[in-house]
């Protein structure tokens, strides 16, 4: 039982690692899209924008105010993007675009991978760990192991007992 807990305390802390990584990483390649930055919206390229946490003086609403400049024209046009959903362009060409609050921009692979990491795969591992955790208790390990050996359930489930 104590490899049990290892692997299961070791592969979650493995995989949350991963995960955690892989998310921070994407983080970094976004480009900032805030007041007095502009980001480059790829041609064809579907975007998310993301607030910046913990950065001074940032807005966390939930609609960020942003202008954008094809740049095959010369006129900018306003519009309002929902933080966290992806966006895909109507219009051909690369364009330049500046949100009035702290937010990047997320294209491509990194989008992708930061949805993934931002999502309900984090619980996995910290479910992995805290199993494992708990298989390090005594008493705990005691009542599972009685649970499955019992007759309890197989009377409760109908199953006839091993041969």
């Amino acid at each position: 039982m104590r490899r049990t807990a290892w692997g299961l305390v070791a592969g979650g802390l493995a995989g949350l690692a991963l995960i955690v990584g892989a998310g921070l990483i994407a983080s970094a390649t976004s480009q900032p899209a805030g007041p007095g930055d502009e980001a480059t919206w790829p041609a064809g390229e579907t975007m998310a924008l993301y607030r910046v946490p913990l950065r001074a003086g940032s807005d966390n609403s939930l609609v960020a105010h942003c202008r954008l400049t094809p740049q095959d024209q010369q006129t900018a046009s306003d519009f309002d993007v929902t933080v966290h959903e992806r966006v895909t362009p109507d219009f051909s060409g690369d364009a330049t675009i500046t949100c009035d609050q702290e937010v990047t921009l997320q294209t491509g692979v990194a989008l992708t991978v930061s949805e993934i990491t931002r999502g309900p795969l984090l619980v996995v591992p910290l479910f992995a760990v805290a199993i494992g955790i708990l298989c390090f208790v005594p008493r705990f390990t005691y009542y599972w192991a009685r649970i499955n050996t019992t007759g309890w359930m197989r009377k409760m489930l109908r199953i006839p007992p091993p041969d």
